[in-house]
């Protein structure tokens, strides 16, 4: 079985970056972009996620009724509570986009 590395490998890399107390891939350099190292590190980031982004949601009533959600390209779900906070306009164009996706718990489905 694959290892999965749990501390981010541009700590140590002479390639890797600081920025704001982070260490960052130097995404200008194609060795970066090829990092097996970085990409296992990715891997073992997002099977530590609580959700995962699965469908896109079409209408309103159907996001009212999720709890949690994912917004665009986003990381983290985002709770319904704060959507409900945006203004009307905001949340219906970005429903006409597509960009509200529904989740589900990682491990289960």
């Amino acid at each position: 079985m694959e290892e999965l590395l749990k501390q981010n490998p541009c700590r140590y890399c002479a390639l890797g970056l600081k920025y704001r107390n982070k260490y960052i891939p130097s995404y200008s350099r194609q060795e970066c972009q090829v990092c097996e190292n970085l990409k296992s590190h990715e891997r073992y980031l997002k099977s530590k996620r609580k959700y995962r982004k699965t469908e896109r949601i079409e209408s309103f009533s159907e996001l009212l009724s999720q709890t949690w959600v994912y917004v665009g390209y986003s990381t983290r779900p985002t709770h319904i509570e704060a959507i409900k906070s945006w203004q009307v306009r905001i949340v219906l164009d970005v429903l006409g986009k597509g960009n509200f996706y529904k989740t589900i718990e990682n491990g289960g489905e």
